[in-house]
């Protein structure tokens, strides 16, 4: 599987060195399902650099008034999520990504579908180049079918006592929706 804590971790520190100082991260519901590694990084990354502003992170976006309400409180300059299901608000309030936030994705392999979801063209070529992470997702498809080829070979069957865990780097890509800052 992905190797969620560095891909965050990873992120925190690529958008950091555009020079954005207040970060908001952006965690799905499925932070649980990961062990909540993505709220480790965020945290590890706070430790590592006390000169950034702790913005608590925000779980889902889905609620209008609810993110509107934390973007207000705490002002981040840059966001990082893996969904776009904010961006509408924003552009909604006359913010514009890169000039008003910049933007990093968890998961460049989901963008192209959320940006098709946009019925403004505006706000859909705001993200047309998106920094952030691609999971290589079709690398990890083809080791999980490594692992299985091996188990067939090896005649293991059912369960296995101990668990094992290949875990997945991620590529950062550079992309339009973050700029130097000041």
């Amino acid at each position: 599987s992905l190797d969620h804590y560095v891909a965050v971790l990873e992120t925190f520190e690529r958008v950091a060195s555009f020079g954005y100082k207040r970060i908001g991260f952006i965690v799905s519901k499925m932070t649980g399902r990961v062990q909540h590694r993505w709220e480790a990084a965020q945290l590890m990354f706070q430790k590592l650099h006390p000169d950034q502003d702790c913005i608590p992170p925000l779980e889902g976006a889905y609620d209008r008034d609810r993110f509107l309400r934390w973007y207000d409180k705490y002002k981040p300059t840059a966001l990082i999520c893996q969904t776009l299901e904010w961006a509408e608000y924003l552009h909604e309030e006359g913010l514009r990504c890169p000039d008003d936030y910049g933007f990093a994705t968890l998961s460049q392999e989901t963008v192209p579908s959320q940006r098709a979801a946009f019925k403004e063209g505006a706000l859909s070529r705001q993200f047309d180049h998106t920094a952030g992470m691609d999971q290589n997702s079709f690398f990890a498809g083809r080791c999980s079918v490594e692992l299985l080829a091996q188990d067939i070979a090896l005649n293991i069957k059912g369960v296995p006592k101990k668990s094992k865990m290949t875990l997945i780097d991620s590529e950062w890509s550079d992309g339009d929706t973050l700029r130097e800052q000041d």
